[in-house]
């Protein structure tokens, strides 16, 4: 074939020929759509070696090589695909635009998409033949005038568990993570659609990612421009151009590492770059000045031998594979167990995220380049001390979502109380049964206790006590009574449980040996209730809020059920300035000696249940 000449595929789609870029003088030798107004240029051969007159020539020899000549200058591109001579060789465009040489017998001698350009077409592969160490990687031009190999190439990294990376030289610069049986981790919004199908296969004989087109007479391709950026662009006929249907990366949150090590960047966030859950910045005055790049570390180190556990982080982009492990076998318990009896694993996360999820993946040094998304992403476990994972799991309570529970189950007891067609009294209301939904609200449950009252009937009592101690009101666990001013004490040990962050039963601080309500009481009788706060919401709590919480706890525990507010007027006490009242002592307001203080608080565990002793004390 001459230069003057070209080679057109079966079907009109593709064309074979020398072509010159932009203004350029050198002639190349290149596959382009025909049937496209515009020449997109998708494949080329002499990429490095440019032919700089109107003399190329392209034959096939007899070993089945193709070899373009420079008239005068000899070859200056060769196949060099084979040494023998072969049986009637032959070549051909096909309709894919792949352009390939077959001997006689219909076997495959060589073909162009084994040496992609900067173009990805349909049925082409992107990864790595482990049998002949065949490697298919997209490579950008220099510049539009010149195809030769530019700074950026799109590959699969076999290291640990494969992964789709777009690097500048030998740097990462965007990752588009792991395939997860659904989708690259990097890449949520590239999913299944009506315009192409994809695929990755990973097996003993190669790795690679591909697509194929849902309708063939669409014309769709990938492709690394000149920047590094990614984009799949789709041919409208209508208009006569190409329209870009998705690129990446899209963010800064989309550079690699860009918050560095230990971090999550979340691109909805001010700032964007922040610490994973116990970890700190390992360079706090950068940290400050929006210098990310050394990270975080952990705030408690692992102790392999005292319980670590997990938390648990959403919708993220996982960590770099290259250094991970995979076991595709074992379900998410599994994983989990087997990162707790390594010593060096940090994070594990399922492998397949299909499902309910299967296989395992696991993390064994920094974890780096993740990234939040407001839609899909997968579930990480991050390993954690015991003692770190308790903060973090009273931090991920702050006082906003506290007092949100603290307000929807005073609503939920209204309900109970007031709204519902029959009067029900939930009789076991404690926290272990109000349940949170994945915004934080709370739904009251276990009505397996329960009475039903019509309108007009009065407080009962019961010969049998059912219910959970520490949450019962005196006049119930002594003498059987219950009325709504039954929950209504349940729900005030609730409240004082929820701003203290501790349990009313077994507890032990004070040097008094008081059970919670007599600790929070005589904090107040002092002038001193802010004390009960728990710590960790010191930072997201307004104390004048937090004081009311307190007040209103106080009143719905006071001893005598008459005394206690109903619930309507205790929603209104939450969620108004409305006057309160002075609480008086509540109910079980225990004091026990230093022994038995010491022992419930090292026996809680152990406690039966089986008795409570009422010990009123005088406070004056």
């Amino acid at each position: 074939m001459r230069d003057n000449e070209t080679l057109i595929s079966a079907d009109g789609s593709f064309e074979l020929g020398f072509f010159s870029p932009g203004n350029a003088r050198s002639r190349y030798l290149g596959v382009w759509y025909k049937k496209v107004s515009s020449r997109t240029i998708v494949w080329v051969a002499n990429k490095e070696t440019p032919i700089l007159t109107k003399s190329g020539a392209l034959r096939l020899d007899n070993k089945g090589n193709l070899i373009l000549r420079n008239g005068k200058d000899g070859v200056v591109w060769s196949s060099n695909n084979t040494s023998r001579t072969q049986q009637n060789p032959v070549a051909k465009l096909l309709d894919s635009g792949n352009l390939i040489v077959r001997d006689g017998k219909d076997n495959m001698l060589w073909q162009s998409f084994d040496y992609p350009s900067d173009t990805m077409l349909p049925g082409m592969k992107l990864g790595r033949n482990l049998a002949t160490g065949l490697n298919w990687f997209l490579t950008t031009w220099k510049n539009s005038n010149n195809p030769a190999p530019g700074e950026f190439s799109f590959w699969i990294d076999p290291r640990g568990f494969p992964q789709l990376v777009i690097t500048s030289r030998t740097a990462i610069r965007f990752r588009l993570g792991s395939w997860n049986g659904l989708q690259f981790t990097g890449t949520p919004q590239v999913r299944q659609n009506p315009l192409y199908n994809f695929q990755f296969v990973s097996n003993q004989h190669e790795i690679y990612y591909t697509y194929e087109l849902q309708n063939n007479s669409v014309a769709s391709r990938v492709v690394l421009n000149e920047t590094g950026i990614l984009q799949r662009y789709v041919w409208i006929d209508r208009t006569q151009i190409w329209n870009l249907f998705f690129t990446v990366p899209i963010d800064q949150c989309d550079s690699y590492a860009f918050c560095g090590a230990n971090a999550i960047c979340n691109i909805g966030s001010y700032p964007v770059c922040a610490c994973l859950e116990g970890f700190v910045p390992k360079s706090p005055s950068d940290w400050k000045q929006a210098d990310w790049l050394d990270g975080c570390v952990r705030r408690t180190k692992l102790d392999c031998h005292s319980g670590d556990g997990f938390w648990k982080l959403t919708g993220l982009k996982l960590p770099d594979t290259s250094s991970s492990m995979v076991n595709e076998s074992l379900s998410l318990k599994e994983c989990k167990a087997l990162c707790l009896r390594n010593c060096s694993c940090v994070a594990c996360a399922n492998s397949d995220a299909r499902g309910v999820g299967s296989g395992c993946l696991l993390w064994f040094d920094k974890l780096t380049d993740i990234r939040h998304f407001v839609e899909g992403g997968q579930d990480l476990y991050i390993r954690m001390a015991a003692s770190e994972l308790d903060k973090t799991r009273c931090k991920l309570l702050d006082w906003h979502r506290r007092f949100h529970i603290i307000e929807g189950i005073a609503r939920g007891l209204l309900y109970l109380h007031q709204d519902s067609r029959l009067r029900i009294i939930h009789r076991d209301l404690k926290v272990s049964n109000i349940l949170l939904d994945s915004d934080m609200n709370p739904k009251i449950s276990d009505f397996g206790l329960a009475r039903t009252f019509g309108r007009e009937q009065s407080p009962t009592n019961t010969n049998r006590v059912v219910g959970t101690y520490g949450y019962m009101p005196p006049e119930y666990a002594i003498d059987g009574l219950f009325s709504v001013k039954s929950d209504v004490f349940s729900f005030g040990v609730i409240i004082l449980e929820i701003v203290s962050g501790k349990r009313n039963r077994g507890f032990s601080l004070g040097g008094l040996g008081h059970n919670l309500l007599g600790y929070a009481w005589r904090l107040w009788v002092k002038g001193r209730p802010l004390e009960l706060i728990d710590k960790s919401l010191y930072d997201s709590c307004g104390p004048s809020q937090v004081l009311r919480c307190i007040h209103v706890g106080l009143l719905c525990v006071q001893q005598l059920p008459e005394d206690r507010p109903n619930t309507s007027t205790v929603v209104l006490m939450l969620v108004s300035d409305t006057f309160l009242p002075q609480p008086k002592q509540p109910g079980f307001y225990t004091e026990r000696n230093p022994y038995e203080a010491e022992s419930s608080s090292r026996k809680e565990s152990n406690y039966s249940g089986n008795e409570i002793t009422t010990t009123i004390i005088d406070p004056r």
